[in-house]
């Protein structure tokens, strides 16, 4: 594939090979970077979006972050659409190709997406999370990203580096789906329907789904990575680990939950020729 972004029309006059248009959400999305990525990373992007389109997923989510760009501007925009982009706190370190790194002290990030009121795939009975940590954390009971109603707990939407063992995913209820455990490099996912919770290691269901009751409604609070957040807005248990990419939206089978990995992966497989 070849293109130039913000140029759409055939170059038959000069002998090259037609342009192939980007699409549009490439083009809003590259918009939005402070410094222009290379062709190469430009054309990488593109052909993860048209990918994720030709699969019927990204139609699905509510919030796509790859961190492992080429400028940390870049590295915060949401894919899907321009709104829910992120706002660092505490300068989370950006490493190009990589993503946020964080301390377990303060560093986070806003994703500025509150799954009660900005919701639009994801409904109580329709959630899909997933994630890529380049590097684990080192520190057990810390929070990945998520967000609480109350304080105490009355809705959770996160996902909690528990143990060596598992990772647990509250996909807006009180108990767990604890049937992941990730590596560096690994991406864990869940995805819920009803009152049914799948965990996903690599786009692979692990172990059987989970039944738990729904909260009454979802968080009020928008949704932290590399830490939760609770109704006080305050960061709880920070989070030590390197965020690749995050999502979030709608219930994904376990055939599109497979169809996003694969996208991804093959993004961070090929991102470091690009520049």
């Amino acid at each position: 594939m070849s293109y130039r972004i913000g140029i759409g029309k055939k170059l038959a006059e000069t002998g090259s090979p037609p342009i192939q248009p980007p699409e549009p959400e490439t083009l809003i999305l590259l918009a939005r970077a402070s410094v222009a990525p290379s062709q190469a990373l430009a054309d990488l992007i593109n052909t993860t979006i048209k990918g994720l389109k030709d699969d019927g997923v990204f139609t699905l989510g509510d919030c796509l972050y790859v961190r492992g760009v080429h400028e940390g501007t870049l590295a915060l925009q949401n894919w899907i659409k321009d709104a829910h982009n992120g706002t660092t706190y505490n300068n989370p370190v950006f490493t190009p190709k990589e993503g946020f790194k964080g301390d377990s002290i303060n560093m986070w990030i806003d994703n500025n997406y509150t799954p009660e009121t900005d919701g639009v795939n994801m409904t109580l009975t329709s959630i899909s999370m997933s994630y890529m940590n380049l590097l684990m954390g080192t520190i057990n009971s810390k929070y990945l990203l998520g967000a609480c109603k109350n304080i105490g707990g009355s809705s959770y939407i996160w996902i909690i580096f528990k143990t060596a063992a598992n990772e647990d995913c509250y996909l807006a209820t009180t108990s767990p789906n604890a049937n992941v455990q990730t590596g560096n490099g690994d991406y864990g996912g869940w995805s819920k329907t009803g009152t049914s919770i799948q965990g996903y290691l690599n786009g692979i269901p692990q172990g059987a789904a989970t039944a738990h009751a729904n909260a009454a409604a979802l968080p009020n609070i928008s949704i932290a990575e590399l830490t939760s957040r609770f109704s006080t807005g305050v960061p709880v248990a920070p989070y030590n680990g390197q965020m690749s990419f995050s999502w979030y939206g709608g219930y994904m089978t376990d055939a599109q939950m497979l169809a996003l990995y694969t996208r991804i992966a093959y993004f961070y497989t090929n991102v470091g020729g690009t520049f």
